[in-house]
């Protein structure tokens, strides 16, 4: 493989944070059946703990320990350290900076709402909040997406955080079941469009 070729990753990690997302979709689901149907404070706040583990330890654990999320190991692409080496743990949890630092602030602000009995949009509050939450989200995702566009690695901003770069691997060193996960994968990604439609949406106030 050509070397420039090698760091051609911006559709297969696009691919990979869809099929990523559909991992952990289940999750999603129980989330809205849970807000929907329980005002319990105590409940709610064990799931949003459990929640955010859940996301932070599949992000990090799998870039720990293979290098590749099932996102990735579904759509060929392999991250390293810069001297093409296995990541670290340190640099597995700096490549997932952002969601590590959001992840107490929104417990934190969950629990605030949920002792004060504020249960609406999932405890995050006023409508407002997830609009600028929304708003930064969208604006962080297009800074990493321009960061991508003028290096030739294609590293974005938490690559650089995490002195990592993203690479295609070779169809050869797959691993032997990665179709297998792919097609899991998309199957879960078309169940979730259709589950969430299925599930009233009774604790949300925004639309």
């Amino acid at each position: 493989m050509e070397t420039n070729d090698r760091y051609k990753t911006f559709w297969p990690r696009l691919g990979a944070a869809f099929l990523d997302s559909a991992a952990l979709a289940p999750l999603l689901w129980f989330d809205k059946f849970l807000w929907n149907f329980t005002d319990s404070s105590i409940l709610l706040f064990l799931w949003v703990l459990i929640y955010q583990v859940i996301s932070l330890a599949y992000s990090i654990g799998f870039l720990y320990l293979f290098g590749q999320t099932p996102g990735k190991m579904a759509t060929g692409v392999l991250i390293l350290d810069n001297n093409d080496q296995k990541l670290t743990l340190n640099q597995a949890i700096l490549r997932n900076i952002v969601p590590v630092i959001v992840a107490p602030i929104f417990i934190l602000l969950v629990t605030s709402n949920l002792l004060a009995g504020q249960l609406a949009n999932r405890g995050l509050g006023d409508a407002r909040f997830l609009m600028w939450f929304f708003a930064i989200a969208v604006a962080w995702g297009v800074l990493e997406f321009i960061t991508m566009l003028f290096n030739s690695k294609r590293r974005a901003i938490h690559d650089w955080i995490a002195g990592t770069v993203v690479v295609r691997q070779p169809i050869e060193e797959r691993i032997a079941n990665y179709l297998t996960i792919r097609g899991a994968l998309i199957v879960l990604f078309v169940l979730n469009a259709i589950i969430p439609r299925l599930l009233p949406d009774l604790n949300m106030t925004f639309r």
